[in-house]
């Protein structure tokens, strides 16, 4: 079976790792950009030697997304008053099946 149309070479996941601090206000915040990610809860994080719970926030997108995501990125970290979060890119190969 040939797959070579379902194959998406462009994708990039996005990981916006955060403090838990306020869970219903930073799901919000990720929604009011993109109708769709993932996100990861019971992550324990160390910031400065002290220990914190986390979540990530998974986004599955285009390249040319970056700026959008970035902005996302800055707005949890307004919704959990926190001095910084950490943003990943990853490039992905993604299957629609």
């Amino acid at each position: 079976m040939d797959h070579s149309q379902d194959l998406n070479v462009l994708k990039k996941c996005y990981r916006i790792y955060t403090e838990d601090k306020h869970y219903s206000r930073t799901l919000e915040t990720v929604e009011s950009y993109f109708s769709g990610f993932t996100v990861y809860r019971e992550c324990n994080g160390l910031w400065h030697g002290i220990q914190e719970e986390s979540l990530v926030i998974e986004i599955i997108t285009t390249e040319d997304k970056f700026l959008l995501v970035k902005q996302c990125a800055e707005q949890v970290k307004n919704v959990n008053e926190q001095v910084s979060v950490l943003l990943t890119v990853h490039n992905i190969e993604t299957y629609n099946l």
